[in-house]
């Protein structure tokens, strides 16, 4: 095991570096948050304890795996079990032994509450849509509107949970704190972990008499109809976030976003590339090696275009600017006409008694 791999640093990292790399794992892998690891929890104190260690980081930069083969064998000063949390609470705690420490900076959101004394903010979840536009859309772009069946603000009560006329009172299991503080005995002493309130939601307060629209909770599900903007440029596999426009949290907190991820229909001639459009045109023998002038459709209108003498099958005529316009600056890409030859399937007489004569000639 890379150390450094492990943390995703690199080897010239800073202290502050390797910390906050650890930090950011370890509440990742924690096994106690869902979707977490132990074993990988393991590893990231392993190489956390030696990296922010000096002396032993200089041992491990010299010996490299031997180093890690002696920790694991107790040599290096390893740990085991138990010691895992122990550095991870040492590390961020407050205090050690019989002395009270709170996990509230570093845990966060691990078991999906607030651990801090701060009212946590809730946010409504994100809501994720996809929508197929034309490609016309895209170049030009356009409004539009969707429909969606989401969770809103309840219009009566304004979201606060309270029944018109009525007011709030202070929650009689928190005391209005909006939170709980619990301690518990561990092998590493007694330590406090604060919650949120689940009868307030961390507010303090609750209503006097609820809502009877929304039963006191602040939203109410519904259809609403939302109106946006495609931006021209706009490809597959983009996003466009609309902030506040997901579902609604509830009392004492934000709505979260409405995502809209853009699918681009197949366009019946033109192909996209980036942001270049390209056009097949099916031209003659006789075309390509004389030259002509064709006509051909831009996205801003038909234009006509000279095929230049003895040009080759497969030969590309470009028109500057005529592509989709790029979508976080100025100016457009390129229409790229491709020329493709044109064999056919039935001649005349007289037509394949010329072509007869053309190859005699060795053209």
């Amino acid at each position: 095991m890379d150390y450094y791999e492990t943390l995703g640093v690199s080897r010239s990292a800073t202290p502050d570096e390797i910390k906050k790399a650890y930090r950011k794992l370890a509440q990742k892998y924690h096994p106690d948050r869902a979707g977490g690891d132990a074993q990988k929890f393991k590893q990231v104190n392993e190489a956390y304890q030696t990296l922010s260690d000096d002396q032993k980081r200089a041992q491990y930069n010299q010996y490299g795996a031997s180093f890690e083969q002696m920790r694991n064998q107790g040599q290096a000063g390893g740990f085991r079990d138990f010691r895992d949390f122990a550095t991870f609470s040492e590390e961020f705690g407050r205090g050690g032994g019989n002395t009270s420490f709170d996990f509230s900076d570093l845990f966060g959101d691990i078991f999906g509450q607030s651990f801090s004394g701060r009212r946590r903010q809730n946010r409504g979840a994100d809501i994720d849509l996809e929508m197929a536009i034309d490609l016309e859309d895209a170049i030009r772009g356009a409004e539009r509107e969707i429909n969606v069946d989401k969770y809103s603000s309840c219009s009566t009560c304004n979201g606060s949970g309270v029944a018109p006329g009525s007011g709030f009172k202070t929650c009689p299991q928190c005391g209005g704190s909006g939170q709980f503080q619990n301690q518990q005995q561990s092998f590493l002493g007694l330590f406090s972990i604060k919650t949120i309130c689940p009868n307030c939601q961390g507010q303090g307060k609750i209503p006097e008499k609820q809502c009877d629209d929304c039963r006191g909770q602040g939203r109410i599900k519904k259809k609403a109809t939302i109106k946006f903007k495609i931006p021209a440029g706009i490809q597959t596999g983009q996003v466009i976030n609309l902030s506040g426009q997901g579902q609604a949290s509830g009392v004492g907190g934000h709505p979260g976003d409405l995502n809209i991820h853009i699918i681009l229909r197949p366009h019946k001639f033109f192909q996209r590339s980036g942001d270049d459009l390209y056009f097949d045109v099916k031209a003659r023998f006789t075309q390509l090696v004389l030259g002509d002038k064709i006509k051909v459709p831009t996205p801003q209108g038909d234009v006509w275009v000279n095929i230049p003498k003895s040009a080759q099958p497969g030969s590309q005529i470009r028109l500057r600017g005529k592509g989709v316009p790029h979508l976080q600056s100025h100016g457009a890409g390129d229409e790229i006409i491709r020329l493709i030859l044109e064999v056919p399937r039935r001649l005349s007489g007289k037509q394949k008694k010329l072509l007869e004569e053309l190859q005699q000639q060795g053209i």
